[in-house]
């Protein structure tokens, strides 16, 4: 029975095993019931799904790692650039905390 086991799953990683075994443990396997421990047909299939999953994700990840982000720079015209600094400039003048006089000087 277990070289049975052994044949099913040959070629899968261990990775990909261990993960299809977590989800019959688990119940997440919805074409098995649970009663029983999956048939080698069964856990063949689950095991090479994952693996399947596993490597789609890495290479998700490397096509995501290897695209270089490209944030294009703004551009504005010289009166655009003078309103948004006396904005700025307005801003920064209300929030500037006004003296307050001192006994002494009253």
């Amino acid at each position: 029975m277990a070289k049975a086991y052994l044949i099913a799953i040959e070629g899968c990683s261990l990775d990909g095993l261990e993960l299809a075994v977590r989800r019959f443990i688990r119940g997440e396997v919805d074409e098995h019931n649970g009663k029983f421990a999956p048939t080698t047909a069964e856990l063949a299939r689950a095991a090479r799904y994952e693996d399947f999953r596993i490597t789609a994700e890495a290479q998700h990840a490397t096509r995501m790692l290897s695209k270089p982000i490209e944030e294009p720079e703004p551009e504005y015209t010289e009166e655009e650039m003078a309103k948004r600094k006396a904005f700025v400039d307005e801003l920064l003048g209300r929030n500037r905390i006004k003296k307050i006089p001192s006994r002494d000087a009253a």
